[in-house]
């Protein structure tokens, strides 16, 4: 088998007539012939190569191989062999090129088989080409009917398109407004709000930060500016940034003075109400037509800027209006308290906070008595208007209650408590009270002391003469001698009562205390009748630097005050003891003993467990003050179990 020369047995062109006539017969036996042929003007159409003798199977491969692209769909072989080992005809039936591989020794009807084949598969090639050169004309007309189509749909639609754009564009304002009033929404100062238009307003390169001067109340300006990151808040002078406000050039000046620093060229948005303005003020570097694109932008943002301006301001008078009312509440030195229906308190002035709230009521219109920790007892509750008094520690409250009705038509659902001090007023009264007691007392004892002493002087006197007159062994001598010392005692007790009565002023004098007792016990002697009565003094060295009188009034409220406390029955009993320099005098009865939730209350002033009208509450108060000013002290001794036991103790004095 040759390798430089190919056996060329015939090669055919594009039949004419019958499939079986094939035409244009070729016949050459060199590589440089066949591709000169191959190459010819003719085999631009179908070609049918018929190879076989001594041509290389490989040769025959590499050639077509290196040819392929120029022969694509337009060249078929057919190769005819005499002897060919598998591995070649393997080589050729997988070269695109070859069509058939035949033995030389098949039939001829065989080989024009394949002939008719290879023809017929050029025809369908070809008939395929003219369908598709068909298709891709009319899809080369379709393309441009589409592209005119496209053209015509595009020039219809372009004004959607437009329409389209402007509504997102619309759209987008329509957000980023609506973003921009709902930050304004949380705005609590006019710094917040200062801050959000910087914000608004980063895009804008040749806009520095915003300014605003704003006054709230005639005559007072502040102006908010930005100094780097901080934001200063500074009061101006409306002498100088008022004339300036309407005129460009003069308010450049203006805030140069105030913030001093070149000011820029300036654009101002104004808000005027009748009681507040604000002025916004812009600087900036802009050009005419930049300048119109600004002020449009911030047009459609002013009526929000304007609305938030506006509740920022009635916000600040709100404030300064209920600041008011709260210094003009708290300036009240009466207490005062907001209440609701349970009692809770709402608000209350300084002077209520600074009283503590645990209030001891007394019973008001003869109602029982309150409970202890409410801040008004609940019978002021039951009608307007209703006015009682509490007490609470030393102290003594009128209590007025009002309520308070948001709706004429509504029931109310808070009140108002005022709590007038009628301390001193009430001292005052109760002093005077005694005082008249003791005048009409004195009186009193006046005229008894003149109508009895001239009957027992008499007594006396007669008494006398009888007993010198009959001897002491006479049987009614000891009668009689009852009869003077009755005079005696009868003058004695007047003695004491103008004593006790006295309308002088007292003075202090060195006393004994059990001569003070005894002055004052036959006073009691109707309150102690029923009580059995046991009494332990101090005979000697008990001499104490009192107003006789005063402790004398002391003694009487203790010892009126066990009798009470004990009722019909029990035991009282009166002692005095020496410890030291101290005398103690204790008043001990066998009664019901004080609570020990009131035992810190009972000296307080006005404080009283008796019924109203029964006690002023200001005897144990008004005691104590007498002992104290003595120098001593007045005190439940709390360590008794059964009854009460009161104690005085006084310094001793030595008697010259």
């Amino acid at each position: 088998m040759q390798s430089d020369s190919l056996q060329l047995i015939e090669v055919y062109s594009t039949f004419t007539g019958s499939q079986n006539k094939l035409s244009s017969l070729v016949k050459s036996h060199s590589i440089q012939h066949l591709d000169e042929v191959l190459r010819s003007p003719f085999t631009e159409s179908y070609s049918l190569l018929v190879v076989g003798g001594e041509i290389s199977p490989l040769n025959l491969h590499q050639w077509l191989q290196k040819n392929r692209n120029h022969f694509r769909n337009r060249l078929k072989v057919i190769y005819g062999y005499e002897f060919l080992s598998k591995s070649e005809i393997v080589l050729l039936s997988e070269t695109e090129l070859v069509f058939k591989v035949l033995s030389i020794e098949q039939p001829t009807e065989v080989w024009k088989e394949a002939w008719l084949e290879a023809v017929q598969s050029f025809s369908d090639h070809s008939s395929t080409e003219n369908i598709m050169g068909k298709v891709r004309s009319q899809n080369k007309v379709l393309n441009e009917l589409n592209e005119n189509l496209e053209k015509i749909i595009e020039q219809r639609t372009h004004h959607l398109e437009v329409s389209k754009k402007e509504i997102e564009i619309k759209n987008k304002e329509t957000r980023d407004l609506i973003k921009f009033i709902k930050s304004l929404s949380n705005v609590d100062a006019f710094e917040d709000l200062l801050l959000i238009l910087r914000h608004e307003l980063l895009r804008y390169h040749k806009v520095e930060s915003p300014l605003l001067i704003y006054s709230l109340y005639p005559h007072a300006y502040r102006c908010i500016s930005f100094q780097g990151p901080q934001i200063i808040d500074r009061q101006v002078d409306s002498e100088i940034i008022v004339p300036a406000l309407d005129k460009p050039s003069q308010l450049r000046e203006a805030l140069a003075d105030i913030l001093a620093r070149p000011i820029a060229p300036l654009l101002c948005v104004s808000i005027k109400r009748q009681e507040h303005s604000g002025y916004f003020i812009f600087e900036h570097n802009m050009d005419p037509a930049e300048q119109q694109h600004f002020l449009g932008v911030l047009d459609r943002k002013i009526e929000s800027l304007t609305v938030a301006f506006d509740r920022l301001a009635l916000k600040w008078k709100a404030h300064q209006i209920s600041r008011q009312w709260s210094l003009t509440f708290d300036s009240l030195l009466d207490p005062i308290v907001i209440i609701d229906p349970q009692f809770k308190v709402i608000r209350s002035n300084k002077s209520f906070s600074n009283t503590t709230r645990k209030f001891c009521y007394q019973s008001f219109a003869g109602r029982e008595q309150m409970c202890v920790g409410c801040p008004v007892p609940q019978a002021l509750m039951l009608k307007e208007g209703y006015t009682g008094k509490v007490t609470q520690g030393s102290q003594m409250f009128e209590v007025h209650a009002y309520p308070i009705r948001l709706n004429p038509e509504e029931d109310s659902q808070h009140m108002i408590v005022h709590y007038t001090d009628i301390t001193q007023a009430t001292k005052l009264q109760g002093q005077i009270i005694q005082s008249e007691k003791m005048a009409a007392l004195g009186l009193l004892a006046g005229n008894i002391a003149h109508e009895l002493n001239n009957p027992l002087t008499g007594i006396k006197s007669l008494a006398q003469i009888l007993l010198s007159e009959v001897g002491e062994k006479h049987v009614s001598f000891s009668d009689l001698g009852e009869i003077e010392q009755a005079a005696f005692r009868s003058e004695q007790v007047i003695r004491n009562l103008l004593d006790f009565s006295s309308l002088q002023e007292p003075k202090k004098e060195v006393i004994s205390l059990r001569e003070v007792v005894q002055k004052t016990l036959p006073f009691l002697k109707t309150t102690m009748r029923y009580h059995s009565t046991a009494i332990e003094l101090e005979e000697s060295d008990d001499y104490i630097d009192v107003e006789p009188q005063l402790l004398q009034q002391v003694i009487f409220n203790l010892v009126n005050n066990a009798c009470q406390a004990m009722g019909e029955t029990g035991k009282l009993t009166l002692s005095s003891a020496i410890d030291k320099n101290i005398i103690e005098f204790r008043v001990i009865d066998t009664g019901p003993g004080v609570p020990v939730e009131i035992r810190e209350a009972i000296f307080s002033a006005f404080f009283t467990t008796k019924e109203e009208g029964q006690g002023t509450g200001l005897g144990l108060s008004m005691s104590r003050s007498i002992v104290e000013k003595f120098g001593g002290r007045l005190f439940l001794d709390e360590g008794v179990t059964q009854g009460s036991e009161f104690v005085i103790r006084l310094p001793l004095v030595r008697k010259q």
